[in-house]
């Protein structure tokens, strides 16, 4: 019972800080909502998707991009709390020693929930039409909670080993960076060569393939699932003993 009471303190604690810094959490709002009107009013005209809506199309990698950049503040976040010494002082205390990064990474997922649910309603405006029954809404929040938590253990990790704070931004943006290349913005087919192979070979592009296939209610690629789900558990489970690793070892010389 301590093991959980200790991570909703370290959580509580960690929604306040954050609220606390309403442009950062803002911003992870309003930029999806403008690359939306970017990509969907000003650049769909633009694309040739027949009668597909070219809205519906990227409503996936820009639910992603969204993700990434929301756990953005987990890694800077845990990086100044290491320089200031609140780790080790968090260290020093009677508490379960894993309920200080569960609670960082609880208050991100919860973050990061926020924000999917705000593009959504965002997109909705914009001319999002999806046709997902519930069950596929179901498997579209569950893919997401997946490739949250797991970027979130990244954003910790990297919060954990960088040196600043503008080190940590800089590593997990260049991280959410990925879903542009991927097939979020345009079908692989239409990509250069090289670029191609790169697209369909990376974390992100089984997971928007899965995604929009549920969202518009089409059948959906047994191999991107299983893709999806080999990828992000993956990256969740070697980013969190990487990261519990630092937090258990390095951090207590």
């Amino acid at each position: 019972m301590r093991f959980f009471s200790d991570t909703y303190v370290m959580f509580k604690r960690n929604i306040k800080i954050g609220f606390r810094n309403p442009d950062a959490f803002g911003m992870a709002i309003v930029a999806p909502f403008i690359m939306i009107m970017l990509f969907g009013l000003v650049l769909g005209g633009a694309m040739e998707m027949g009668r597909a809506n070219y809205v519906n199309f990227i409503v996936p990698s820009i639910m992603m991009i969204s993700i990434v950049q929301s756990t953005i503040f987990v890694g800077i976040s845990i990086n100044r709390e290491k320089k200031a010494g609140i780790v080790d002082r968090f260290r020093s205390m009677p508490i379960a020693q894993s309920s200080f990064l569960l609670g960082h990474v609880c208050a991100s997922v919860f973050r990061s929930v926020i924000v999917v649910v705000a593009v959504t309603v965002g997109a909705f405006i914009i001319g999002f039409r999806p046709e997902a029954s519930f069950t596929q809404w179901l498997a579209i929040a569950g893919i997401f909670l997946l490739v949250t938590v797991a970027a979130t253990w990244l954003a910790v990790f990297v919060g954990l080993v960088v040196k600043s704070e503008e080190s940590a931004s800089s590593s997990l943006t260049m991280i959410s960076l990925l879903p542009y290349l991927s097939s979020g913005f345009a079908p692989i087919e239409t990509l250069p060569r090289w670029l191609a192979l790169f697209a369909e070979h990376q974390p992100f592009t089984p997971v928007i393939d899965s995604a929009r296939a549920l969202m518009m209610g089409s059948p959906v690629s047994n191999s991107d699932l299983i893709l999806s789900v080999v990828w992000w558990t993956g990256i969740a489970v070697v980013a969190c003993i990487a990261a519990v690793k630092m937090y258990g070892h390095k951090l207590a010389k």
